[in-house]
Order: structure tokens, then sequence, then C-alpha cells
């Protein structure tokens, strides 16, 4: 770049020298005159440019005696730029720019002083029918009119064209060297050098274009997009040296693990995508040691990655992993990753299980027919469920809870000692609770057969068929014995009565014979005796007092 701004300011120089070389040719009447040049387009995709264009050099002279003023030039047209080469470093000038003209005011030129502006156009260049002139005393004339082609004009055109074809140069290489920064490397690598173009400048630009194709990291989506990617996956070009091609084969590696690294590093890529790259078929120049070596980054990235994703999944969706992943990856990757997934797995399991009020329903559900947890951790995990199930297991010596435990209880879930003895406990608490059952009903049954309490007596399941049909027919016996007690005592109520009258008539006939006198104290009302046996006894009690 240096060099190029040393040619392109020895090339402003060169013109200065051809315009003060013009001050020997004067004429003596004061004028301004001006030369145009004829139109040289520019290839813009050479050039290095936007677009195509076009150059024309404007040269405007004092041919007089008398220095000009206000020198005002007008240029009609679609103007792209206007570079103006002063007479003097301390002449001052001003530029006036629309859509469609250019306008310059050169404030003052000295007598055989020359001023000079490098037009660039888009379409059409500039012609004397829109070029326009003046200064403070007339109209600036083209100095070609009288096809008197001067000494001075011939030396004056030498120079533009020198000028012209070092600016075309120095565009063109300037052009190349922005193709090297910026864009379309590889182009500069794939040609020939120009023969206008020195070794040196060549050089640097080839190596600049390397460079900047290398560091200048785009953020491709794929692997393949990478330009040292593909680079590597293709033959040398014939137009780069073996010393590039070692520089590109070693810029090329950095570049690939500097793209690898920023893609697996980012916070949202998911282990699917990450999983892609080691799949990736190695390029074609890479280093086989450096390729081992890059795909073992990924798939410690990998399996990070994993780690981190299955870390807050549940337990089913731990159960349902896809694990064709760990198809690609080598053994110690695969025995990584599967020690973290089964601690993870059989952690959660055993959370699940503790958790849980019917632990061996959830070790069967993620233990049963599973071929992923080894069988120690399997040994592990029913221990837990066991003793969770010891835990849990309610107070066996109340009723309900033993004959629940009976009924439903496997000796799976509690293994064949603990089972045991539980459930020898649970059958002692039901029988225990049958025989207090029994007794308290007896003990009713009885109290209500004994002392006739009219209940119907219903039989419950605890007891037994022979013994409630003892207690039915212990009921019909004491009845029977009831009703016949109640007969004797009716016909006993009926026999005191009569008892007490036979007493009072023996009395009444123990008076007669033994003091007959008195039978006379005796009121016929109050005798027991029917009214005609009393009179008799009367009669025999006079014959019985008479006797004596």
């Amino acid at each position: 770049m240096k060099k190029f701004v040393t040619q392109h300011f020895s090339s402003f120089i060169i013109s200065i020298l051809a315009g003060l070389s013009l001050l020997y040719f004067q004429q003596q009447s004061p004028e301004v005159k001006y030369t145009l040049s004829e139109n040289i387009p520019i290839i813009g995709d050479i050039a290095g440019l936007e677009k195509d264009t076009n150059i024309q050099l404007l040269e405007v002279k004092n041919t007089g005696n008398k220095e000009a003023n206000n020198i005002q030039v007008i240029l009609n047209g679609e103007i792209e730029n206007v570079s103006v080469e002063k007479n003097s470093s301390g002449d001052d000038f001003q530029i006036y720019k629309s859509h469609d003209n250019v306008e310059l005011v050169y404030t003052s030129l000295p007598v055989t002083g020359t001023f000079k502006m490098v037009i660039q156009t888009n379409i059409q260049p500039i012609k004397d029918s829109t070029l326009i002139i003046k200064h403070n005393e007339g109209q600036g004339l083209n100095a070609l009119e009288n096809h008197k082609i001067s000494f001075s004009l011939i030396i004056a055109w030498i120079i533009i064209v020198i000028y012209l074809l070092s600016t075309f140069k120095d565009l063109y290489i300037r052009g190349l060297y922005r193709k090297s920064y910026y864009y379309k490397q590889l182009d500069i690598l794939h040609k020939v050098k120009p023969w206008y173009i020195s070794n040196g400048h060549w050089k640097e630009i080839r190596n600049t274009a390397i460079d900047t194709l290398f560091t200048n990291d785009i953020d491709h989506n794929t692997i393949e997009e990478v330009a040292g990617y593909k680079l590597l996956s293709d033959d040398k070009h014939s137009n780069i040296t073996m010393n590039e091609w070692e520089k590109i084969i070693k810029f090329s590696e950095e570049q690939i693990k500097r793209w690898v690294d920023k893609y697996i590093n980012r916070s949202f890529r998911k282990s699917s995508e990450i999983s892609v790259l080691l799949r990736t078929i190695k390029p074609k120049y890479y280093s086989e040691i450096n390729w081992l070596e890059l795909i073992n980054i990924v798939e410690r990235e990998l399996v990070e990655k994993l780690k981190r994703e299955i870390g807050s999944n549940s337990l089913d969706q731990l159960m349902n992993i896809d694990f064709s992943v760990l198809n690609i990856m080598k053994r110690e990757s695969k025995e990584d990753f599967t020690y973290y997934y089964l601690q993870l797995l059989v952690n959660k399991i055993e959370s699940a299980i503790n958790e849980s009020e019917k632990p061996f329903d959830i070790y069967i559900k993620y233990c049963d027919s599973n071929d992923i947890i080894p069988q120690y951790l399997l040994n592990h995990l029913e221990r837990v469920a066991k003793n969770k199930q010891l835990i849990i297991t309610p107070n066996l010596y109340e009723k309900e809870n033993a004959q629940r435990f009976i009924e439903e209880a496997s000796e799976r879930n509690y293994g064949a000692y603990y089972f045991s003895v539980l459930t020898k406990i649970a059958r002692l608490t039901v029988e225990l609770d049958n025989k207090i059952l029994k007794y308290n009903y007896l003990n009713k049954t009885l109290q209500q057969i004994i002392y006739s309490y009219n209940e119907p007596i219903i039989k419950p399941d605890f007891v037994d068929f022979d013994e409630f049909e003892k207690l039915m027919k212990l009921d019909t016996e004491i009845a029977e014995y009831k009703s016949k007690r109640k007969e004797v005592e009716d016909a006993k109520e009926e026999v005191i009565p009569l008892k007490r009258k036979i007493e009072k008539q023996l009395s009444i006939i123990d008076i007669v014979l033994n003091n007959p006198k008195e039978i006379e104290k005796i009121e016929d009302y109050s005798s027991e005796f029917s009214p005609g046996n009393f009179k008799n006894l009367k009669e025999l009690a006079v014959k019985i007092s008479e006797d004596k």
C-alpha cells in the first residue's frame, strides 16, 4: 500500500511539472483556455470498482498576461467524482454539486497558471457541448479549436496518458488488494500474475489473500461451508505454490478447529447437532493425527452436553433415551456417558421408591425386564424397595392391617424371612382378635338366652356352625324349662287359696271338737264353709256341749 501511495503521488508531481512547462508558451492576449481529453472507459471488475466508469482530464490554463479571477467551470451530466489539481497549494476553489451537474469556481489563476480536473462519469462522458468555462472577463476557449498542436500540448498529452495509465494500474492493484482483504481471496490465489504487477506486489497480495481467507471467520452453519474444509477436501490448484499450499494446510486446520470450538461451545447447541460432526468425512489433506484430536474434542463436548441435557429429565424420559449416538463414539466416551447415565437413573429410581407408598410398583415398573441396569444395581434397588416396604408396613397388631396383609402382601415385597415373620404376626393378631370377638359374642348370647331378651340370635363369621347349633339348642332347652317352670308357678298360685281355706276349715273343726262353745264366736261369712255345712257344724258343737 505504501508503494501504491508513492507511485500515485509521483503521477501527480509529473502532471504538475507538465503544467509548469506550458508557462514557456505564452500568448500576448490575456485569456483562459482549456483542453478536454478523450473518454477512457474503466471496467469495474478489472479495476476493483463496484461498476464501470469513465475518466477524462480537463486542463484549464491562463495563457494571457493578466490574472484571471472567478473562473467558473460547469460540468453538465451525471458526474460520479471530480478531483482537482490546484495550480498552487494556496489556491482556493469551491465545488457545488447537484443531481445533474457539478460547478467549480476557482478563485484566481495567475498568468501562465494551470489547474486540472480529473472527471469520473457513470455513463456519458463530458463533451464540449456539456461544458461551460467562463471568468470575470470573458469565456473560456478550447485550446484545440485552431487545430494547431503545439509542442507543449504534445508533452502535456504524453504526460496525461502516462498519468492515466499509472492511475489505471494503481486502481487495478488497489482492486486486487481489496479482493485479497475482503472477498474473492480464492480468485486471487487461482490467478496468474499480471505482467504489469511487480513480483513484490503480487507476493504481498497473495499473502494477504491467504491471511484474510483464514482470519475472517464467518459463522457458517455447517463445517462443509468453512473455507479451510473446502480447500483441504480438493487437490491443490496449479497456480498455488508448494510453500503457499503448506501455509494453506496449516491455516485451514486452525480455522476448522476454531469453527468447531465455536460451534460446539454455543450454549443453545443441542447434542443432536454436535453429533453430526462425528459423522463428518475427514478432508483429504487434513492431518490424520490432528483430525483424531479434533474428533476427541467433539466427543468430550458431546458427552458433557448429553449429561447436561439428561440431568433435568424425568424418570420416564430417562427410560426412553435414544442411545444410537453412542454407536459412533469410542469406548472411553461410551463408558463415561453410560456411567453417568446409570448413576443418574438409579438415583432417580431410588428416590421414586423412597417417596412412594407402593415402592414395589415403582421397582416393577422400572426394573423388571430392564436390560440396561446391571444386575448388582437391580439387586440394590430391590433391597431399597423391600426396606421401604418394611417401613411403610402398618401396625400388624391391628386386625384390619393384619387381615389386609394376609390377603394382599407378597413374599417378593419383603423377602422370605421378613414375610414369614410378618405373616405369623398378622395371623396371630387375627386369631386373637377372633377369639376375643367369639368370647364377647358367646357371653352376650348366653346372657340373651338366660335372661330372655327376645332378640334374634345371629350367627357371625367367626363362630363355627356347630358352635352356633349348640347355642341354638341351649336356647331351646332353656326356653322349654322356663315354660314348664311357669306352669308350676301358675298351679302353685291356684293351690295356695284352697290350702288356706282347708286350714281354716280344719281350725274351725278343731274348735268344734275341743271347745264347742267357741263356735258361736265365728261369723257365718268367715267360716270358709258353705252355709249348710257351717249350720251342721254348729248343731254338732251343741250336741258335744250337751254330752259333756
